[in-house]
Order: C-alpha cells, then sequence, then structure tokens
C-alpha cells in the first residue's frame, strides 16, 4: 500500500493535535505547573512565535506532497528521521510521567506504576499495530470528551468565579513571562507530529491539505489555554499555585454533586488522551522508521523501541522530575524544534509515490 492511498482529513490531524495540547494544559508535571494570570500574555507570545514556526511547514503541506515523508535524500532522510525519533521518544516518556502524575494526584494512586505502564503500553502496541488511519478516527471522540469536560467544569463552577482573585500579569515578572513563553514553545510536541503527519493528509485529488489542520488547531487551543488559566485564576485566586491539578480541583467547587465525583470521567478522559498521544508518537515513528528502513526491519526496530521505553519507565524514570529542567535538553530540544520547523521545509525533495513511499498502514 502506497503513502497515497492513506488519507486523513485535516480536521482529524487537526484533533490529534488539540488533544494532545490539551492533554498538556490540563496534567502538567510538578515542576512545570506555572499558572499565573501572567500566562495570558505567555499564551499569546507562544502563538505568535508557532504560527511563524508553523509557516514553512504549512507552505509546505500545500504542495502535493509534504513533510518528512517527502525528503528522499539519503543524508537528510536520516539526519531529520534521528532528530524526529529521539524527540518523539522524549515525548512518549514525558507523557506517561504526566500520566503518572495524573493518577498518582487524583484516586487511583494506590495503583502500582507498574500495573498502570503495562496497561499503557498495551494499549498502545494494539494502537500503534492499528496504524494511522485507526488512530485519527479515535481523536475526534476524544476531543469532544475533554469539550464536554471543560464545559461541565465551567458552567458547574462559574457561581464560584470571582474577578477580584485575578492578580496583575505582570505580577509575576516579565522575565517569567517570556520564560515561559519560551518553555511552551520548545515543548510543542505537536509541530513534530504535523512534521511527519503532513504527508498523509488529503483533500480533493492529490493536492494536499495539511495545512488547514494549523489553522483548526492553533487558534481553538490558544482559547482553551486563555480560558482555562482565566478559570483556574478566577476560581483558585492565590492558592493556584499550591493544587497539583487544577481542574479536578475546580471541579471540588461545583455547585452540582454528580460533578463533584466526577473523578472517573477525569482520570478516564486523561488516560485516554495521553493513550492517544503516545500512541500517535509511535505511529510517527513507524512511519518514520519506515521511510528509512525495508518494512521488515522497520517493524523490528519500533518493537525494539517500544519495549526499550517501557523498560526505561520501569526502571528509573518515575519519581525522576529534576532532568526535564536541565539547561542542555531545553537547548536540544530548542534546536530540534528550529531544525525541524524551519530546516526541514527546505529540504523536502519531489517524491516518487510508485517506488520510495512505504506507510504507517502498511
Amino acid at each position: 500500500m502506497t503513502r497515497s492511498n492513506v488519507k486523513i482529513s485535516h480536521f482529524q490531524v487537526a484533533s490529534l493535535l488539540a488533544v494532545s495540547t490539551i492533554f498538556t494544559f490540563t496534567s502538567r508535571l510538578p515542576d512545570m505547573a506555572d499558572h499565573s494570570m501572567g500566562r495570558f500574555i505567555s499564551l499569546l507570545i507562544c502563538t505568535v512565535i508557532l504560527s511563524a514556526l508553523y509557516t514553512p511547514l504549512m507552505l509546505s503541506a500545500r504542495k502535493e506532497s509534504a513533510g518528512f515523508v517527502a525528503v528522499n535524500n539519503s543524508f537528510f532522510k536520516w539526519f531529520f528521521g534521528s532528530i524526529l525519533i529521539i524527540r518523539l521518544l522524549f515525548t512518549v516518556v514525558l507523557t506517561m510521567l504526566q500520566l503518572e502524575f495524573r493518577i498518582t494526584c487524583t484516586a487511583m494512586s494506590y495503583i502500582s506504576p507498574v500495573f498502570y505502564t503495562a496497561f499503557v503500553f498495551l494499549a498502545v502496541l494494539y494502537g500503534s499495530m492499528k496504524g494511522l488511519q485507526a488512530t485519527a478516527r479515535v481523536a475526534p471522540l476524544v476531543l469532544v470528551a475533554y469539550v464536554f469536560l471543560i464545559v461541565a467544569v465551567s458552567i458547574s463552577a462559574w457561581d464560584k468565579v470571582d474577578v477580584i482573585r485575578i492578580y496583575s500579569p505582570f505580577s509575576v515578572g516579565t522575565d517569567s513571562i517570556v520564560k515561559n513563553a519560551v518553555m511552551d514553545v520548545i515543548r510543542n510536541d505537536e509541530l513534530f507530529f504535523f512534521a511527519v503527519l503532513a504527508g498523509y493528509v488529503r483533500g480533493n485529488g492529490n493536492r494536499g491539505q495539511g495545512y488547514k489542520s494549523i489553522l483548526y488547531y492553533l487558534p481553538f487551543v490558544t482559547l482553551v489555554g486563555l480560558w482555562l488559566n482565566f478559570l483556574y485564576n478566577a476560581v483558585l485566586g492565590r492558592f493556584i499555585n499550591s493544587t497539583a491539578c487544577q481542574m479536578y480541583t475546580v471541579s471540588s467547587f461545583s455547585s452540582f454533586n454528580l460533578l463533584e465525583r466526577m473523578d472517573g470521567l477525569f482520570i478516564s478522559t486523561a488516560i485516554f488522551a495521553g493513550i492517544l498521544k503516545i500512541t500517535l508518537s509511535f505511529v510517527c515513528i513507524r512511519a518514520i522508521l519506515l521511510h528509512l528502513l525495508p518494512k521488515e526491519r522497520a517493524a523490528k526496530c519500533t518493537s525494539a523501541v517500544l519495549l526499550g521505553v517501557i523498560g526505561v519507565l520501569v526502571f528509573f524514570l518515575y519519581e525522576k522530575y529534576d532532568w526535564l529542567l536541565n539547561y542542555w535538553l531545553g537547548v536540544a530540544l530548542a534546536a530540534s524544534l528550529v531544525i525541524i520547523a524551519l530546516i526541514l521545509p527546505i529540504c523536502r525533495g519531489k517524491s516518487n509515490e510508485q517506488s520510495n513511499e512505504k506507510t504507517v498502514n502498511s
């Protein structure tokens, strides 16, 4: 099956990216939880920077072939492919840590990390085997669940909103606002997903339509981020940084008894979204390996990578968050972002769909 036979809509891609970002908004790690009204400005700055970074990829996506799978030069294939795989593995580890933190700070803290790590990766293995199209079909359903959850919590806790609890955006300092914006940009995993997925989006005929997904995704998640930040601050006030899961805490202020016992909905939505994000990471890794290696070797390498990540997580990454704040890790993440966003679109080649292209659904 050639890549031209893989068809996912730009709305499905936008849903995948939106679920990934909202999962991060609602499941932040302890040392990533910096909520204040200054994040209004941080999110707007982040959106402007991301718009500039996405633009070259969007312009490339308007072509008949786009993204990483359109790079045919052997050196550049391995160069960009290696960067993408390493960055996607970082995404897998970080997402699992976010899931672990979300589970342990809510009603399921008694569950063994080994158990839910095994459960998550069994689900990821099954999802990865189903391929890109099956993964893309699930994304809108998870997005609807997130939208329902946000709307339900917002309506039920609205009588607890008081703007007097909102402090000046500059109370955290200008340097902190800029730093948070830059960190949000650096941690934007969705750009790497889009770099791979853009080549699999089709519109009418053979014209690429991948760029439309960013036109949907970026404004939507910006509005969601701004709204959640307003809700957190207007309800929790100065106690916002003392809570591990802000939305979970805001729901406990609900006027409806039903929403005060929404543990299952919160946890299940987060687990579904986390599994979807990890599955998407491995689907993209598989797509990259299929572009670099013969089909049989690519499948073996994908399985080896999956088992390796499970081993790393189970044995020594739990309870270790300090490495996320490492300066050189931040530099490496920023460099990978710039390379994929600005240099990859320049190096894309003229594709040969009949002989060179393979698919994640092979």
